[in-house]
């Protein structure tokens, strides 16, 4: 991320959109105001901190921006970070039922049960499970 203020707000409010996952390399030092950025922008956003990988301190921490901005706010973080932000969820008008009727339909013929792969879709989607079930039903009668 940029070192400037104001680039780096242009440049957070950007990543909140962001549907892809994206993979920042942070310094220690400004860890928590990154955190801070992102945490006004998507507070709920998954995101996971990633201390000195594959050296023997290595250390993985889990939660959203808004948790992980708390959970650093004192701390002096020391080594090399690299701070993961899941991308952001599509909105529901974007998702079509043919894509989410795709697949479920996919992961059914790859042996998954159905309500397995209602809850795997509605997850990866991030709509409602109903919503899958029902673009499942839209396009069996689309086939009768």
């Amino acid at each position: 991320l940029p070192r400037r203020k104001a680039e780096r707000q242009r440049r957070v409010a950007e990543l909140s959109e962001e549907e892809r996952t994206t993979i920042l390399f942070e310094s220690p030092a400004r860890l928590r105001d990154t955190l801070i950025a992102l945490a006004a922008v998507a507070p709920d956003r998954e995101a996971v901190i990633a201390r000195e990988l594959t050296k023997l301190h290595e250390e993985v921490i889990r939660g959203t921006v808004a948790q992980l901005a708390e959970s650093f706010a004192d701390d002096t973080v020391r080594g090399e970070i690299v701070l993961v932000l899941h991308g952001a969820a599509a909105s529901r008008a974007e998702v079509s039922a043919e894509l989410l009727a795709r697949r479920a339909r996919d992961l059914m013929n790859e042996g998954v049960d159905r309500k397995e792969a209602l809850t795997t879709v509605a997850r990866e989607m991030s709509v409602p499970r109903r919503a899958v079930f029902e673009a499942l039903l839209e396009e069996g009668e689309s086939r009768s």
